[in-house]
């Protein structure tokens, strides 16, 4: 489903997402041929919940502790003010992100990104 979410959401989920990948590319299921990714999300009611699903990717075990990675999304996800749950599956690693609307949806009075654009000799798309 379309949800147009505010800046302040954007990079939090941004950067969930990308830390999550470099951990697929060096240690997951996107480290070999095999391995599969699949990314989805959905809304019910007033939430938001992110899927992030790997599996054929080298076996997944619980890290004895957390790393820079994993506490960066932990403070992201709480600054979003959602409940997240990691869970360390055999067949890979399920992340699952669940988040109020109202703290990710953008309001009216903020800017797309098409009206924000300020930069010289291009009109913003």
């Amino acid at each position: 489903p379309d949800v147009v979410i505010n800046s302040h959401a954007a990079i939090a989920l941004t950067m969930i997402l990308h830390e999550l990948n470099t951990n697929a590319m060096k240690y997951g299921a996107l480290s070999n041929e095999a391995g599969r990714l699949v990314i989805s999300w959905r809304t019910s009611d007033d939430i938001l919940e992110l899927n992030w699903q790997e599996g054929g990717g080298p076996a997944v075990n619980p890290p004895a502790q957390s790393d820079f990675g994993t506490r960066l999304i932990l403070a992201l996800s709480r600054d979003l003010g959602a409940a997240l749950r990691i869970e360390y599956l055999p067949a890979g690693i399920k992340v699952t992100l669940r988040a109020h609307l109202a703290k990710v949806r953008t309001s009216k009075r903020e800017p797309t990104a098409a009206s924000s654009y300020t930069g010289k000799g291009r009109e913003a798309v």
